[in-house]
């Protein structure tokens, strides 16, 4: 458990190997929906960005990808 705490990876415990399969398919589709949000926040972020004519520093960007992912994507879901 403390490997996965250091890696930024995830400890679940198995009682039964037989598990297995559906926890990594189930794991794998998490990290896939996770990186289709982070894409659609950053496209948003971005566009955002050029209606106001300038351009988006890392700070800037991080900001934002956390307050439209802390409110729920709404205004990404809505696409």
């Amino acid at each position: 458990m403390a490997l996965a705490f250091k890696t930024g990876g995830q400890y679940i415990p198995l009682a039964n190997a037989g598990n297995l399969s559906s926890i990594i398919v189930g794991s794998a589709q998490e990290e896939i929906s996770l990186e289709k949000i982070i894409a659609q926040v950053h496209e948003e972020v971005m566009r955002e960005a050029t209606l106001r004519g300038g351009s988006v520093d890392e700070t800037e960007l991080t900001r934002r990808i956390r307050e439209i992912m802390h409110d729920g994507g709404e205004s990404v879901e809505n696409e």
